[in-house]
């Protein structure tokens, strides 16, 4: 199987690599140089010259730079909805185009449980994560007669650079109280959930919490 894997350098990307390449399948994660998702014409670009077929489809690459509303910048916002929500789109149109001819296909999208929760200084986040799930759901209605399938998958907390950059340890100490099993996720739990998902026949449209717990509380 091949899959294609965007923000595959670290964190719960690298994990997810790491999990697929385990089980023998090929992984194209294109670097920044190769594919930046923040220039338009870069993943324009890159979709037009990407030739080979996909089986899996993992939009991993995610930016979250917290700001509150009274002090939002237009390239936030911009930066912010075209790395979450606009190239993952691009890439969801011109990567089906062989799974559509194959009729088979998985689309992975990671999403995040602050697409549906609230937490302050993440509006732009939560609107662009909440619009790439809005994306699962109509690319999985448009994709099933071709027996491609669409996910999200929303991680909650996970011991990542990001979540440990926009948390403080006494914040982090808070949340993991916060959270049922009382621990922030590993990368590879949340690699695990992908790789499970992209086994199935059956789940499409779906926005799958993988957090612990936390979004029940």
């Amino acid at each position: 199987m091949k899959v294609f894997l965007t923000g595959g350098s670290r964190g719960i990307g690298l994990a997810i690599k790491n999990k697929f390449e385990e089980q023998n399948h090929k992984v194209y994660a294109p670097n920044k140089a190769e594919l930046n998702l923040i220039d338009f014409n870069s993943v324009q670009k890159y979709c037009e010259t990407f030739v080979d077929d996909i089986d899996i489809l993992v939009n991993n690459a995610g930016i979250n730079n917290i700001s509150d509303l009274k002090d939002l910048d237009i390239l936030n916002i911009a930066n912010t909805f075209q790395v979450n929500t606009i190239a993952p789109l691009l890439l969801i149109k011109n990567l089906s185009k062989n799974m559509i001819k194959n009729n088979k296909g998985h689309i992975i999208n990671i999403s995040s449980i602050l697409s549906y929760t609230a937490k302050k200084g993440r509006a732009v986040y939560s609107a662009s994560k909440a619009a790439l799930d809005s994306i699962t759901k109509s690319s999985a209605l448009e994709l099933a007669e071709y027996n491609i399938q669409v996910n999200s998958i929303c991680p909650g907390y996970v011991e990542t650079e990001l979540t440990y950059k926009n948390n403080s340890l006494e914040q982090i100490e808070e949340i993991k109280k916060m959270i049922p099993i009382k621990r922030l996720l590993k990368p590879e739990e949340i690699a695990e959930a992908v790789y499970n998902l992209s086994l199935n026949t059956k789940i499409t449209g779906q926005i799958i919490s993988v957090d612990g717990g936390l979004s029940i509380c």
